[in-house]
């Protein structure tokens, strides 16, 4: 979801007894409007504030991609740029390669250094063919990210800081319950609360970092 979107839904949720309707390309008029702007200039430290509530319940954030070898001379390369490929990776935990027809499926050794994958037991220059009959599956721990103030309400997509969406979607609810608290003390616990609630019922990632390793044949 836009950063913008999340806005809205909780100025939805503070307005909520009425009937006017928000569209997100209208963003510059409700930054003008004496009702909404000062509470939209306020969201983005309590959304990076549920971030950070997110983080304390679950920890660093992780997940699975399948990744590309890169071209190198007439074959493919056994270093992979990690940026290029996945956004805000703070470190792989594990390698895996599931060969196309045959297993069976391997954890590969390899070194990182915050930018290059070396997946160490692969030729350093394989064919297309070769390349062809895997599939290489990166486990990764992303990068806690946090929303910057330079950052545009229809320009931030919090997707690519691997926020997941039913969080994104329970957000509105803490910034409604830090921004009501002066004028509606009960109103904004309870909204608080609800994700507070939620926050109890993630479940934390499940990845584990690679322990024992079983060297693929890179000859087949």
């Amino acid at each position: 979801m836009l950063l913008g979107e999340i806005k809205l839904m909780a100025l939805r949720l503070m307005f909520a007894d009425t009937d006017i309707t928000y569209d997100i390309t209208q963003m510059g008029d409700y930054y003008s409007n004496n009702n909404t702007r000062e509470k939209l200039i306020r969201m983005n430290d309590s959304i990076n504030r549920a971030i950070s509530l997110y983080y304390q319940r679950v920890g660093s954030l992780r997940g699975v991609h399948v990744i590309n070898l890169e071209a190198s001379g007439t074959g493919y390369s056994n270093r992979v740029n990690i940026p290029a490929q996945i956004s805000n990776v703070d470190n792989v935990l594990k390698v895996r390669i599931t060969p196309l027809y045959s297993y069976p499926i391997s954890n590969a050794d390899f070194e990182f250094d915050g930018t290059t994958l070396v997946l160490t037991n692969l030729l350093s220059t394989i064919t297309e063919r070769q390349k062809n009959s895997i599939t290489i599956e990166a486990f990764v721990e992303y990068k806690k990210s946090f929303v910057a103030s330079t950052d545009s309400d229809v320009g931030l997509d919090l997707d690519t800081l691997h926020i997941p969406t039913d969080v994104q979607l329970a957000i509105p609810n803490y910034i409604k319950g830090e921004l009501y608290e002066e004028d509606e003390p009960q109103m904004a616990l309870y909204a608080k609360n609800e994700y507070l609630n939620f926050l109890t019922l993630v479940k934390k990632p499940q990845i584990i970092k690679q322990q024992r390793v079983v060297k693929p044949n890179w000859n087949k």
